[in-house]
């Protein structure tokens, strides 16, 4: 199966020439970077929580010491050791102006080794990194660098990645490796996301995912035909493999078609380090925290600037469709311009025929094709549930000791109303919603069944207050019942940020100007929490929780009736079934502050807890042969944590070891190059954690 061709924009061929010059540049001069295997379990442009994966990983096949080598000739500019990220990484600026990067690394060169040792040793500790002017370590193509390892990751790979003369990584496949791969990607599902108050999918105000059904080799559809109206996205989640490995790889290219015309296209060749936090506007990110898995958005959402797609402008691949003046040219139902969509494009009321294809960068591709229908939401009355049965159908949801139950959620620009009942009203809900008890206005409800309805509530940007919703209906005998509830809701706005308070005014969350992509509404709710180091007695919600943010927030505690040891005193944050993790601890004016990368559950812990040492190596009373054993230190902890290597610090008969640190297996350990004498010798180990709580032990053992 062939792709359909289409006119590429001037971004496009600009890529694909200065990729062409790549493979031109590289031909058959470069090698494989290693002996480990030919098989790439990650794929280039692939999710990570907050980046993108910026390389292949070649499998090494659990183990560790496989050659790595030198992919051209060229000179070593960089060599890293560090627990963390890429574990021991070396940099190779080659003749050309590519730098290609080797990470995870057990072990470098012997010259290699030779250096980073000799700069652990000045500095004391293991953490180092050394940068050498090009032509300085000079290397040739097929020389060994160093041996695959898992240093810095929790699993043995060669993670390999290449970058261009502005430090941009680029997919290492254009250096013309190859791999066998004739496995189409699989379509999983299809999402679709109303992008504003005025628009809809499936008579709800929230976004919709639909399940994909493979009706042949790459050939997927749908069950149900897709309704929407108004501003809408579509999203995809599909993944590809590779003949000998069962991993799951990103896809390389998604095209969007309506009625058989080409509206956008996303294709991951490069991009930019400053832009890797993007992955989650590339990305759904609501859908994923929903837990609804990962989809790849085939539009350019408000502050993306990833170079990716095809129209590269603002709100490319949105479609719309609404009645407000704007009227379809007779082309198919395109109007032929944005009227401020960017390039989105207008189509008419009625159905349209939507084709996502999707494919791997050798060619392999799948397409699913459905049905949209785009109408707008009916005029609801009591008249229209007795005149549809099918409204008679569903449930509320609701535990049975509750009647009837009103929650609100927010979206960026509005808040999505929803009110549920045990047993059905008698006629439609009334329902009104505004800042003030005397500026309520009233919300048109949507049914999705007898027993639950939904509206949306538009909020300009900059308004804020306590939102007061506010629903009136009749149950079964004629009783008139009034549900209504009240939350205060703040706006942030991108342009100047904004402040958050908790009903109680114990917790404030600050954002500065610029930390959000697009203006939203926030809230802070308190709800009892209770853990055994709890300092109170709340936990705080920060919303929203599927929004990402462009930069950092912070997030601050009123502490000041807090009389013990300030260093012990750390905000955290709440996970799923009550689990903590530190978020940070920095006192300012009576107020225990925080810097977080997003929205979640957040409390205040008090750490008195010392950390804990599960073993040394050699054993206490150990009597052993081995004049250069590894010394071992297994330790963890439970709140606050250790992350520096002032935290963990070992000696041996009162020499102090530069310890590498396994934070996946919570283990330290020093191999000894040096043999011992024979006799007796002492390990002294001294673990602190970032509460300044401490616990020490020691092991004498013998050497024979």
């Amino acid at each position: 199966m062939k792709y359909i061709g289409f006119k590429m924009g001037r971004r496009f061929l600009t890529v694909l020439f200065s990729l062409f010059l790549l493979e031109s540049t590289f031909g058959q001069a470069t090698i494989w970077p290693t002996d480990a295997s030919r098989i790439i379990t990650s794929s280039f442009g692939e999710y990570r929580s907050g980046h993108f994966h910026a390389g292949i990983d070649f499998k090494t096949w659990g183990r560790t010491g496989y050659r790595v080598f030198a992919i051209g000739d060229g000179s070593i500019v960089r060599v890293r050791v560090s627990p963390y990220g890429y574990g021991r990484a070396v940099y190779l600026r080659m003749d050309n102006g590519i730098v290609a990067v080797y990470a995870h690394l057990s072990r470098f060169s012997e010259q290699l080794e030779h250096l980073i040792k000799k700069e652990q040793k000045r500095r004391g500790r293991f953490t180092v990194e050394r940068v050498y002017a090009p032509g300085n370590l000079r290397v040739k193509r097929g020389e060994v660098l160093g041996y695959t390892g898992r240093s810095g990751t929790r699993d043995p790979h060669l993670h390999f990645e290449v970058r261009d003369e502005e430090s941009r990584p680029f997919n290492p496949l254009y250096l013309m490796y190859s791999i066998e791969d004739t496995i189409a990607p699989a379509i999983r599902a299809l999402a679709v996301t109303p992008l504003d108050v005025h628009s809809h999918v499936q008579g709800d105000f929230v976004p919709r995912v639909f399940s994909a059904h493979r009706q042949g080799h790459g050939i997927y559809t749908l069950d149900s035909i897709v309704t929407g109206w108004g501003k809408i996205g579509f999203s995809v989640s599909a993944s590809d493999r590779a003949n000998g490995a069962p991993n799951r790889f990103a896809l390389y290219r998604v095209r969007l078609y309506v009625d058989d015309r080409l509206i956008f296209t996303s294709r991951y060749d490069r991009f930019s380090y400053s832009q890797t936090r993007q992955v989650e506007l590339d990305r759904d990110y609501r859908l994923n925290r929903w837990g609804k898995g990962l989809f790849q958005k085939l539009y350019r959402d408000v502050g993306n600037d990833l170079p990716f797609y095809e129209p590269a402008s603002e709100e490319a691949g949105i479609v719309t469709c609404r009645d407000d003046g704007i009227e379809a040219a007779d082309s198919g139902g395109y109007s032929g311009h944005s009227s401020g969509n960017g390039d989105g494009i207008f189509i008419d009321p009625g159905e349209h025929t939507v084709r996502i294809e999707v494919a791997d960068y050798f060619g392999n591709w799948s397409d699913i094709q459905y049905i949209l229908r785009m109408i707008p939401l009916p005029e609801i009355s009591a008249a229209f549930l007795d005149e549809n049965p099918a409204m008679q159908e569903g449930s509320s949801g609701l535990s049975p000791d509750v009647d009837a139950e009103l929650d609100t959620y927010l979206f960026e620009d509005y808040v999505r109303i929803r009110l549920r009942f045990e047993e059905p009203p008698a006629g439609l809900p009334t329902l009104f919603a505004g800042f003030h008890q005397w500026n309520k206005k009233l919300v048109p409800l949507v049914p999705i069944n007898r027993h639950q309805f939904v509206g949306a509530f538009a909020v300009e940007e900059g308004v804020q207050g306590i939102l007061t919703t506010e629903a009136h209906y009749s149950d079964g005998e004629g009783t008139q019942h009034v549900i209504r509830d009240e939350e205060p809701v703040f706006s942030v706005t991108a342009s100047e940020g904004g402040t958050v308070l908790s009903d109680d005014g114990r917790c404030t969350v600050f954002f500065p100007r610029g930390s959000v992509y697009r203006s939203l509404l926030s809230t802070c709710r308190r709800e009892p929490f209770s853990h055994p180091a709890s300092f109170i007695d709340y936990k705080y919600d920060v919303f929203p929780q599927d929004v990402p943010l462009r930069r950092g927030i912070k997030i601050m505690f009123d502490a000041s009736q807090y009389g013990g040891d300030k260093q012990k005193l750390g905000v955290y944050r709440v996970g799923e079934n009550g689990q903590v993790s530190f978020a940070g601890s920095r006192w300012e004016d009576g107020q225990m502050t925080a810097w977080i990368g997003g929205c979640s559950d957040f409390t205040m812990l008090v750490d008195t807890v010392s950390p804990q040492i599960d073993f040394i190596l050699p054993e206490p009373g150990a009597r052993i042969k081995d004049r250069t054993p590894r010394i071992a230190v297994g330790f963890r902890d439970t709140l606050s944590g250790i992350s520096d290597e002032e935290q963990y610090i070992i000696h041996l008969d009162n020499r102090r070891l530069i310890i590498e640190y396994d934070p996946f297996h919570k283990l330290g350990f020093h191999p000894l190059e040096e043999p011992l004498t024979p006799g007796e010798h002492t390990i002294h180990v001294l673990i602190r954690d970032q509460a300044g709580n401490a616990v020490t032990r020691e092991s004498v053992f013998y050497v024979e």
